[in-house]
């Protein structure tokens, strides 16, 4: 019993923007309403988030230009779906919000295995795309392929939204004033794999997100980056990328000086104190980071941030909860720091190719 206001003993204590359940007794819960995260200082326009407490959750991608209802997962190479209310159901001016646990989408908000069998935990990386004076897409006439685009110039980051024509040296605008470090291209209309082009790989190499294979070609996924644009330059160009009809999301991203570094390094050269990869003074306090081992197959798309325990680790092509690396990586001061040469993160004599962010 609650003394307030003073002396009439109020009997209920309920969380501002949260369900409608009482933190004193269930005698009290009420309806439970959409929970509004509002911490933020901007609106993303992508957020991608995971169940980490869970074996069983997707990961769960949703942007702006697609539109809020329209998720993807990283996991598996299955086509867009409309979650409708059931998961991200908006970006706001300083966050997002998603559906209340009664909507049964526990990728988003929920149980750790099932719809009502116990608390999650979620994490969440959300990124402002659109500059401070657009609030909506725009047409990207740049390029032989119309885009939708959304750029955020000064952060490096853009979405764009394209339909495929399956012609050779077809270039598809991606808002972008210099060649993006990373681009990663998703069909939207059908079951394909998740494109990754990085800065780390060899001209016309490549990987699928949602695989654990290592780098690889393929000639009818040959493709350049270049400062607009995205060419694919195959003859018969794959559906991943370039189908016709077919319509695709690309996401790029470009190294700035100090906010975000893409690159590679060779494994196995320090363990212990030593720091194997250093990001430089700008990028000091590095707050998220992900690499995968480009060389062997077999090894995960390593997801590890300051937000969660720093050295926990979650896996980007599947559903696994997050597990304990802290003995294999942890983010330093300066850039990552091994303490052994797990394939995953660290394996002597192979590649591995870094994306890095920090909170800004």
């Amino acid at each position: 019993t609650l003394n307030f206001p003073a002396g009439l003993g109020g009997r209920a204590l309920y969380e501002f923007n949260d369900d409608g359940d009482s933190t004193s007794s269930s005698t009290y819960n009420g309806v439970v309403s959409n929970v509004t995260f509002d911490s933020f200082l901007f609106k993303p326009d992508l957020v991608i988030i995971k169940n980490k407490s869970s074996n069983q959750q997707n990961w769960y991608w949703a942007d702006s230009v697609r539109g809020v209802s329209q998720q993807l997962r990283s996991d598996g190479s299955g086509n867009q779906n409309d979650d409708g209310a059931f998961g991200v159901t908006g970006f706001n001016n300083a966050g997002f919000t998603v559906a209340d646990i009664a909507g049964g989408n526990n990728n988003v908000n929920g149980a750790v295995n099932g719809q009502y069998s116990g608390a999650a935990q979620f994490i969440a990386y959300s990124f402002k795309m659109l500059d401070n004076n657009n609030s909506v897409p725009v047409e990207n006439v740049v390029g032989t392929i119309k885009s939708l685009t959304s750029v955020n110039a000064a952060a490096g980051m853009s979405i764009a939204k394209y339909i495929g024509n399956k012609t050779q040296n077809a270039t598809i605008g991606h808002g972008l004033s210099s060649v993006p470090d990373m681009v990663i291209i998703k069909n939207l209309s059908q079951n394909d794999g998740w494109i990754v082009s990085h800065s780390g790989l060899s001209s016309n190499e490549f990987m699928e997100l949602n695989e654990d294979a290592a780098a690889t070609t393929n000639s009818d996924l040959n493709h350049e980056r270049l400062s607009t644009t995205f060419k694919t330059t195959s003859s018969s160009p794959h559906d991943a990328f370039n189908g016709s009809g077919e319509s695709y999301i690309m996401y790029s991203f470009i190294t700035t000086s100090s906010f975000s570094k893409f690159g590679s390094y060779e494994g196995g050269q320090n363990t212990g104190v030593n720091n194997q990869v250093d990001f430089g003074s700008n990028m000091a306090g590095v707050d998220f980071v992900m690499v995968k081992n480009a060389d062997a197959g077999g090894s995960q798309w390593m997801v590890f941030d300051t937000e969660r325990t720093n050295g926990m680790a979650l896996y980007m092509n599947t559903v696994a909860a997050e597990s304990n690396y802290i003995g294999d990586l942890t983010i330093s001061s300066q850039g990552l720091r091994f303490g052994s040469t797990n394939i995953n993160v660290n394996r002597a004599n192979e590649t591995y190719i870094y994306w890095a962010m920090k909170i800004n």
